[in-house]
């Protein structure tokens, strides 16, 4: 009988260990303790995790991608080629563009997430970089923000034919000035891998100027429903009669302004459109919007890092939001995601979207802020090393979890424990 009592108590210890073993693997730990290598998309409805600006930093583009719990490697290596999308992982990840200037890493930071995003949709998750300011300056050859040692890794880019091409286009009186400013025969392969048929802008074409998971816009600079041509120079918009640049009210005109741009990016512009605006020398240049100082790449009415949204701003953020609501999930315009045919994200489809996420104004102190109780998240930490924000070699990133919560994660002190 006590040999009886033994065996059933010990069935009964081991089966409690087991479910306890079960629900660990199912019930993620908090936020704030998990270390950068642990895998928080594990569990079955994995967030939206917002990156902010990269900004040529290679190190600091991995250690955010590390804190994010996506990449295979598991180590401190800070080499492009050594890290890949982890086996199985379902995250979807959004970097909201600016991976480039300042620092001198912009062709491995590039090419990393164009890779990496590959490799996230064969795994059935997503990595979507989208196009900010720095991308399109760089597009209309405006070069002045490139770091001394970034321009050797585009060398090759002048030798091909595209690139040749490319720069023969060019003025006589451009070269001159980038002679001047970059030194003779240091600044053409970059200026060709930008160009028309250049190896970046094409990558770059694949872009979408923003994207929504869920009840999510994730948008670099941040938008605004309506952008005039000022008048004159006086600076005065909106006049009766005057037609906008820009007009959305609705996730389609979204995406038609994106596929615009994309189409210029790709020098594929379809019958009809005519642009107008910053062209750098190399034939067509960009919609005419894109350079508007409230356009998506350019807006600081809600990223200034001493400067709220007013609350006009936030009304009118709160109503363009409900009109864009009715959308499908996934990139404007298309992405690197969008192979399932639709677009989508696979449950990020239409709904109510309640916050926007923006990056381009690096934020006081370095920390992730929001604004318009809620509605605007500001995620531009200065994670580059380009600027003296304090990271001292830290991440720091925006999770949405999938019942609408935002949370801030951020890696440890260099040296210090988990």
């Amino acid at each position: 009988m006590k040999r009886l009592l033994i065996i059933v108590l010990g069935a009964q210890i081991l089966a409690a260990l087991f479910l306890l073993t079960s629900v660990a693997d199912v019930v993620p730990p908090s936020a704030a303790k998990i270390p950068a290598n642990d895998h928080p998309s594990d569990f079955l409805t994995p967030p939206l995790i917002v990156i902010g600006d990269l900004h040529g930093d290679l190190a600091a583009a991995l250690r955010a991608l590390r804190l994010a719990g996506v990449l295979e490697d598991g180590k401190s290596s800070d080499t492009e080629a050594a890290v890949h999308w982890r086996s199985g992982c379902k995250s979807v990840v959004v970097q909201v563009g600016d991976q480039i200037d300042r620092m001198p890493a912009d062709r491995e930071v590039l090419e990393l997430f164009a890779r990496l995003g590959s490799e996230a949709a064969m795994n059935g998750g997503a990595l979507v970089s989208l196009l900010g300011d720095h991308e399109i300056l760089n597009c209309q050859l405006n070069i002045v923000h490139a770091h001394a040692d970034s321009f050797a890794a585009f060398d090759r880019d002048a030798a091909t034919p595209a690139g040749a091409a490319a720069l023969a286009r060019l003025p006589a009186d451009m070269m001159a000035r980038k002679d001047a400013r970059f030194g003779k025969g240091v600044w053409q392969g970059r200026v060709a891998a930008f160009s028309r048929g250049g190896s970046m802008r094409k990558l770059l074409a694949a872009r979408p100027l923003a994207f929504r998971h869920r009840d999510t816009l994730v948008v670099h600079a941040g938008l605004v429903a309506a952008l005039f041509a000022p008048l004159d120079g006086s600076g005065e918009e909106g006049r009766p009669g005057i037609p906008p640049l820009f007009l959305v009210d609705s996730w389609t005109d979204l995406e038609r302004y994106s596929k615009e741009l994309q189409a210029w990016l790709a020098d594929d512009l379809p019958v009809g459109v005519s642009v107008e605006g910053g062209g750098g020398g190399d034939g067509r240049g960009a919609p005419a919007w894109i350079d508007h100082v409230d356009s998506a790449v350019w807006t600081r009415r809600f990223g200034g890092p001493k400067v709220d949204p007013t609350p006009e701003d936030c009304v009118a953020l709160a109503a363009l939001l409900g009109r864009l609501g009715g959308g499908a999930g996934g990139g404007a315009g298309g992405s690197e995601h969008s192979e399932r045919g639709d677009g989508s994200d696979g449950d990020g489809g239409g709904g109510p979207l309640t916050r926007m996420v923006v990056g381009h104004t690096v934020q006081a102190g370095g920390h992730v802020s929001s604004a318009c109780g809620g509605a605007v998240w500001r995620v531009d930490v200065g994670l580059s090393g380009g600027y003296p924000t304090g990271r001292e070699g830290r991440a720091e990133i925006l999770i949405v979890t999938a019942d609408g919560k935002a949370e801030v994660r951020v890696s440890p002190l260099p040296g210090a424990g988990s």
